[in-house]
């Protein structure tokens, strides 16, 4: 018990404030229901509890938090309010700004998800923008080809579940792509095919001067610079191209490309990527608390790095699990 206070306190210090009273007119009224069915794989605040008062940009802000996977956690599992509240505190929101009521706890359910075109696209979408870059701007995700729905005999009590794959190397815009399996109960029933038109703009590193073949980038010798990115080349940002080598020799103004450089060390192969989306989570007994992040440099297995909280822009530092996952150390 005494390590997990301590855990728990270390969470308030990490998104530096004290722990103070919810009173006012501009404090958010957060009320748990008992329990809650959500027609998705995230559970969000918003599907859990009646969210009122405060400001409407820091209604909108707490209603988007995700609070938990069902991948994480089988159907009925339990959300405890701790965990609410945590999440909260992870989010940059001060214990003044918000009360917790209701339920000490909300049994979640994972509802029915329609077998449709739309269910398809939503899937198919969700899967491109988490593999697009975090700073990538004016996102534009339209649909290449019709989508053709598997025919799959779904019972009024079936759990259907999507979960889609993005072809090719992440970043890749132009036509995308995407494999949707499509799961009734726990079993696999059929797949489709969603082809997507993929266009971002995006900060891109681009050579200031010639810069000769086997030469290590330096800062000196990059630029970065806003383009459209709509097509299978892989474009690199500036922190991406820091310290590598160049393959071939390339010219002022040409954009840096990933077939330009040489690859990440093969004996330790890096997991997380400076301005990489990444989970960055904290355990606390039976509590872990969950908030996205980016990371701010380079990681392999193991290894502690930066990371900036997204919803509140703190930097903490966390040892990288696995792909796209670090935890909070103390």
């Amino acid at each position: 018990m005494k390590n997990r206070m301590m855990i728990l306190f270390a969470l308030l210090v990490l998104v530096g404030a004290s722990r103070g009273q919810s009173t006012g007119g501009d404090v958010l009224q957060i009320t748990l229901r008992t329990s809650a069915t959500v027609n998705d794989t995230i559970v969000r605040l918003r599907d859990i509890a009646e969210i009122e008062g405060g400001a409407v940009s820091l209604r909108k802000k707490a209603a988007q938090l995700d609070l938990v996977e069902f991948t994480q956690v089988r159907p009925g599992a339990l959300i405890p309010r701790d965990q609410v509240f945590y999440r909260l505190r992870l989010a940059g929101l001060e214990p003044r700004q918000f009360q917790i009521v209701g339920a000490a706890h909300v049994t979640v359910f994972q509802g029915q998800q329609a077998l449709t075109r739309e269910a398809l696209m939503q899937a198919a979408e969700k899967a491109v923008r988490e593999r697009l870059p975090r700073d990538a701007e004016e996102v534009a995700i339209r649909p290449a080809k019709p989508v053709n729905v598997p025919a799959i005999e779904v019972k009024p009590l079936d759990q259907v579940r999507l979960t889609a794959e993005v072809g090719g190397p992440m970043g890749v815009a132009g036509k995308v792509r995407v494999d949707v399996s499509i799961y009734v109960g726990a079993d696999r029933k059929a797949s489709a095919t969603v082809y997507l038109d993929v266009s971002y703009r995006l900060d891109i590193a681009v050579a200031r001067q010639r810069i000769g073949s086997g030469e290590v980038m330096r800062e000196e010798h990059l630029s970065a610079e806003k383009r459209i990115i709509d097509g299978s080349e892989v474009y690199l940002t500036m922190p991406q191209c820091l310290g590598r080598k160049l393959r071939v020799a390339v010219m002022p103004g040409q954009p840096l490309t990933e077939a330009d450089v040489d690859s990440a060390l093969k004996e330790e192969p890096i997991l997380i990527k400076a301005r990489d989306p990444v989970r960055v989570f904290a355990r606390a007994g039976a509590v872990r608390v969950t908030v996205l992040g980016e990371a701010l440099q380079d990681g392999r297995a193991g290894q502690s790095i930066r990371v900036r909280n997204v919803d509140s822009n703190k930097i903490v530092c966390g040892k990288v699990i696995e792909r796209g996952q670090v935890e909070v150390e103390y």
